[in-house]
């Protein structure tokens, strides 16, 4: 388990997370933490650095669930295995092209940023710039910032060059954990892409 503590939170909220991991051999917090606003890149950095962090780990594991602060599992760990095994090195991200997608591109073909990161009101806003088409003809498909990621997938979105790319153009879209891993995966509208045992 991996915690990503936001730099805004309360230093005693912090130290109380570290004391609790510090009990568990398999509970970590992030090494890098951002202070998060909410539909801007931060999300999606928050879940990256654990993604990396776990990656980093001498221990051994097959899937990356990223759930946000208030969620927690219906399943207890021995049927979230049993469930994952039959997967088999697959992952399960949503995504959508067609259907209400248009009514989303505003999200990526417009530039967004966000503002007051350091103080009690941050938020993402416009710039009244467009946002260039996507690297390597990438066509942006829609979907949900959580999902079950296998190591091998986040092993290649980190290290390929595509997704590098990808995710560099992501920083300044509104919601971009609801497109970059969807994107990524979904290899039916973007062959270019070439995401281990994606959605063809």
């Amino acid at each position: 388990y991996c915690i990503h503590v936001d730099a805004n939170a309360d230093i005693q909220v912090f130290v109380t997370m570290k004391a609790v991991a510090g009990c568990f051999e398999n509970v970590l917090l992030a090494s890098r933490r951002d202070r998060v606003v909410y539909r801007g890149f931060s999300v999606l950095k928050a879940h990256i650095n654990c993604m990396l962090d776990l990656l980093e780990m001498k221990h051994s594991w097959n899937y990356n669930i990223n759930l946000p602060g208030t969620v927690l599992p219906l399943h207890s760990n021995e049927e979230i295995v049993d469930i994952l095994k039959v997967y088999n090195g697959t992952s399960d991200i949503q995504g959508f092209f067609g259907g209400n997608r248009e009514k989303l591109e505003w999200r990526w073909l417009n530039e967004y940023r966000e503002v007051n990161i350091s103080t009690s009101h941050p938020a993402v806003e416009k710039t009244g710039n467009l946002n260039p088409p996507a690297p390597h003809g990438i066509r942006i498909v829609y979907g949900q910032g959580y999902g079950i990621y296998s190591r091998e997938f986040l092993q290649f979105a980190f290290h390929d060059t595509i997704p590098k790319d990808l995710l560099e153009w992501a920083k300044n879209t509104y919601c971009p954990d609801e497109i970059y891993f969807p994107t990524l995966y979904n290899t039916a509208h973007n062959p270019q892409i070439k995401a281990p045992k994606a959605y063809k």
